[in-house]
């Protein structure tokens, strides 16, 4: 075999590896594509309420989501402080991969074009992106919507309560809350608290 045919089975070569990545790299152009447009379809925060900055101060315990947050951890709870600008949040729970309380911090800043938040968690990256507040009656429940890293093709909802142990009684008002947004979860009812301690429900 000749040097000329060696160089033009090389030049072959090397263009059939170029060719292979650049199909590779055009699908996952169009993978992305199909997330993005799954995202935005599918993940929207129109239903955020108007609230006062004020009074969504205090400490507020978690309890209940979907998809659920309670395989990575439980007993949840977030204080949360405004500074005019916008909120200083600190998560505290019991995490499975730890084995004990922890507390990770966070930012929420209102976007005020669309009363949503900004939420940029330090050291919990899967929960960053963008929450609204979609009903609450401040002294009681407060139910959150988020499109973010952990669940992107869908809403995460999160319903804090004032209270780490609310009745059943209490659950069952929020429950009518969630059905007037079509939210309808009867799990929030009938399963049991994913909180520690709390007792028969």
């Amino acid at each position: 075999m000749n040097k000329t045919h060696l160089q033009d089975n090389k030049i072959l070569h090397i263009f059939a590896n170029n060719l292979r990545a650049m199909k590779f790299i055009a699908l996952v152009l169009a993978y992305i594509g199909v997330y993005v447009a799954s995202v935005n379809s599918e993940c929207n925060l129109d239903s955020a309420m108007t609230f006062d900055p004020h009074k969504v101060q205090g400490r507020w315990y978690i309890v209940w989501s979907k998809p659920s947050l309670f395989d990575r951890f439980v007993n949840g709870m977030m204080d949360v402080r405004y500074d005019g600008s916008g909120y200083d949040d600190l998560l505290t729970a019991n995490f499975f991969h730890s084995g004990q309380p922890r507390s990770y911090s966070s930012r929420w800043t209102p976007n005020q074009d669309n009363n949503t938040l900004n939420v940029v968690f330090s050291g919990l990256p899967f929960y960053n992106g963008q929450y609204a507040i979609l009903a609450t009656d401040y002294n009681t429940y407060l139910i959150l919507e988020g499109c973010v890293a952990m669940s992107p093709n869908q809403g995460q909802y999160v319903i804090l309560m004032r209270m780490r142990c609310p009745s059943k009684q209490i659950r069952h008002a929020v429950k009518l809350v969630l059905d007037q947004l079509n939210l309808v979860d009867t799990s929030f009812t009938d399963d049991p608290m994913q909180t520690r301690d709390c007792g028969p429900q």
